[in-house]
């Protein structure tokens, strides 16, 4: 509820008071007009009549700004010009007075070379006098010497047992666990052999350790050494399956190289060279393997290489969902010769590879007839599959596994790379090349799965999946 202080019933007691003395004639209450409390009254009424009146605002008149003169921009001297002529004129000048101060200098020279040559020719030869050079201060030091003038030794670099002691004092070869005499020397001289520069790198790779001598080798090393026969047991291998397999049914050729005649090159074809991987594998059946592959860089194709492929943020993240669903489980699948069985649809697609004589083991050379084919000490053949480093390969394998899966209701997610999924069954499962991680729920599930791919494909399972995409697993479902 608003309240009045004081000032409010004041004015509004005055406004009731004037009012009353304004109506004289009809209030009878009102002293006569001759008397002394009229006389008051209207007093009163003059003074509240002046307090309650409004006084009208007078408008203050504002100070004007005084006006601020503009004062005329101060002309700047000019610079004075100055001409090509009096430039040159200084150059000229100073040249002149160089050459006149390095002309006293040189009379000097000439003057001491022809006083010295006098003074030999005057001095009898057989009375000679030595004149000790003038020392040089310790503040000045010696001249650099010149970089053309050193000289480079152009043997090989030579590994000493200086390089040893180096690396043992700064603890890069010993280690904290003690080991036999014969493995740390093979340790030494595998890390002596990674600082040697003379070393070219490329011969480091796709190589194995060589117990004995502690090098590391290729395929070509490998056959003259100990273990020749275990080695050419792997290539005689490897060639069977990239051809049409062994007789006796112990090897299936997947029909990717075709030897033929090199009359048979087609025109404009460019053949590419051999690669060959040799690894030492003890957890496999046949420890001794070897990879033959394509050399990449010298195919010409001008096709779509891409090949969706997960990361590994996904194969972590399906391993974290295998862990919050209840019920599910996980485990891998291998694809053998995922790439090798993927024809070529037409003829013109093929690719043609020159294969050395040394790299086919003389068994294959007897039962395939390849003797009569070698030329200049090599074989040609034609690639007439998918094989391991041809930029097609990926893709074209690729696309073949999308449309087998598609037909029993395997599909891609379509917003991660190579990750999959069952359009009605609760499977997922992502590709890295030709190994797939597999979370499902429920046996029945995964059998399908597994029945889907050896329509097409030969496959391992590993139920244990201890290891997927580089990752070591240990579960405890």
């Amino acid at each position: 509820m608003p309240t009045a202080n004081a000032t409010d019933i004041l004015l509004a007691t005055a406004k009731d008071l004037t009012a009353a003395l304004r109506q004289h004639q009809q209030n009878p209450l009102l002293p006569p007009p001759d008397t002394q409390t009229r006389h008051a009254l209207t007093k009163l009424n003059e003074i509240f009549s002046n307090a309650t009146k409004q006084q009208e605002e007078i408008p203050a008149t504002l100070p004007r700004v005084p006006t601020i003169q503009i004062k005329t921009p101060v002309t700047l001297p000019r610079v004075p010009a100055t001409t090509t002529e009096g430039y040159l004129d200084i150059t000229a000048t100073n040249r002149r007075l160089r050459r006149q101060m390095k002309k006293p200098n040189a009379q000097k020279t000439k003057s001491k070379k022809t006083t010295k040559k006098n003074n030999k020719s005057q001095k009898p030869p057989a009375i000679k006098t030595k004149t000790k050079p003038s020392p040089i201060p310790e503040s000045v030091p010696p001249p650099p010497p010149n970089p053309s003038s050193t000289r480079r030794s152009k043997r090989l670099y030579q590994p000493t047992t200086k390089l040893i002691d180096n690396l043992e004092s700064n603890n890069f070869i010993k280690t904290t666990v003690r080991l036999p005499p014969k493995l740390q020397f093979l340790i030494n001289k595998e890390i002596e052999r990674a600082m040697d520069p003379s070393v070219d790198p490329l011969h480091k790779i796709n190589a194995v350790l060589n117990a004995d001598t502690g090098k590391l080798e290729e395929y070509r090393q490998l056959l003259k050494g100990i273990d020749k026969l275990l080695w050419e047991k792997g290539g005689s291998k490897e060639i069977a399956r990239l051809a049409q397999g062994r007789k006796d049914g112990s090897v299936k050729g997947t029909k990717t190289l075709h030897f033929v005649p090199h009359n048979m090159l087609p025109k404009g074809k460019k053949p590419t060279y051999l690669r060959i991987c040799a690894n030492h594998r003890p957890q496999k059946a046949d420890p001794y393997c070897i990879h033959m592959t394509v050399g990449g860089n010298l195919i010409e194709y001008n096709g779509e290489t891409y090949t969706p492929t997960l990361d590994l943020t996904t194969a972590k993240l399906l391993f974290n969902s295998v862990i919050s669903t209840p019920g599910a489980t996980f485990f891998c699948l291998d694809l053998s010769n995922f790439h090798l069985i993927t024809q070529f649809e037409d003829p013109s697609q093929y690719e043609c590879i020159y294969i050395p004589e040394w790299a086919i083991p003389d068994d294959i050379m007897e039962e395939y007839d390849l003797r009569p084919l070698i030329k200049n000490g090599r074989l040609l053949a034609e690639i007439r599959t998918g094989m391991y480093s041809l930029p097609q390969a990926g893709r074209l394998s690729y696309i073949k596994l999308v449309k087998h899966l598609a037909d029993d209701g395997y599909i891609p997610t379509g917003h991660t790379p190579g990750l999959f999924h069952h359009i009605t069954r609760p499977t997922t499962f992502n590709l890295v090349v030709d190994d797939f991680g597999v979370k499902v729920v429920g046996q029945e599930h995964a059998d399908h799965l597994i029945q889907t791919f050896q329509k097409h494909y030969d496959i391992t399972i590993d139920r244990d999946s201890n290891f997927f995409c580089g990752i070591h697993l240990n579960w405890d479902l």
